[in-house]
């Protein structure tokens, strides 16, 4: 499966505590917080703290991750 694609079966996450390792096509690239020219997050709560070997976003405290998967009525942007 390339970086951009989401699994069949919908996005891939784990979730552990305020952590998860998220698929960037479904959560990151469709934030208004993102942004895509240095793979980085703008919302001052939220931090993506690595890539992960297999393509997906290691963050912290982003809110629109939750356990049913993206949110994004939960990310504002100023």
């Amino acid at each position: 499966m390339a970086a951009d694609e989401t699994p069949a079966d919908g996005p891939s996450q784990v979730i552990a505590g305020k952590t998860a390792v998220v698929d960037p096509a479904a959560y990151c690239r469709q934030c208004p917080h993102f942004d895509p020219e240095d793979n980085s997050c703008e919302n001052p709560a939220a931090t993506i703290l690595e890539m992960v070997p297999d393509g997906r976003f290691h963050v912290v405290d982003c809110p629109a991750v939750t356990t049913d998967g993206p949110d994004f009525t939960r990310v504002q942007r100023d």
